[in-house]
């Protein structure tokens, strides 16, 4: 199939899978995924969230996001404790060890997005954000 007779869905789901696998080799030299990247990106702007308020910060289901931040855990990139107004819940933190490696996380991502706006003006990345 030419790209002229495929839809809008079928061109953004190509873009994003090829985006997702790119993604996966920028963060394979930090043992990170591009499904354990988000975790950490909405840890960095919102440190001590709850678990809870993570998976719906993420619209994610709670036992996905457990799973993830268990092995973020293991992998020391964040760390937990609880809760001190509410014993059942923890709270969520970056490790030293993430704070660390977000700047190049960072800029590994702003290359990979120069890289997907590579040959597009502004104008159209604009269009595209405005129509999308």
């Amino acid at each position: 199939m030419d790209i002229q007779d495929m839809g809008i869905l079928q061109l953004i789901s190509k873009i994003f899978r090829n985006k997702q696998t790119i993604l996966d080799k920028y963060m394979k030299k930090y043992d990170l995924s591009n499904g354990t990247l988000p975790y950490l990106l909405n840890l960095e702007s919102a440190e001590g969230i709850s678990q809870i308020n993570l998976s719906k910060r993420m619209h994610i289901d709670k036992a996905m996001t457990a799973r993830t931040v268990s092995k973020l855990i293991t992998q020391g990139l964040i760390c937990n404790s609880r809760n001190e107004e509410d014993g059942w819940s923890y709270n969520l933190y970056l490790t030293d060890k993430a704070r660390a490696i977000m700047p190049l996380i960072h800029h590994d991502m702003d290359t990979l997005m120069g890289l997907m706006e590579q040959g597009i003006s502004q104008e159209e990345l604009e269009i595209t954000r405005r129509t999308l």
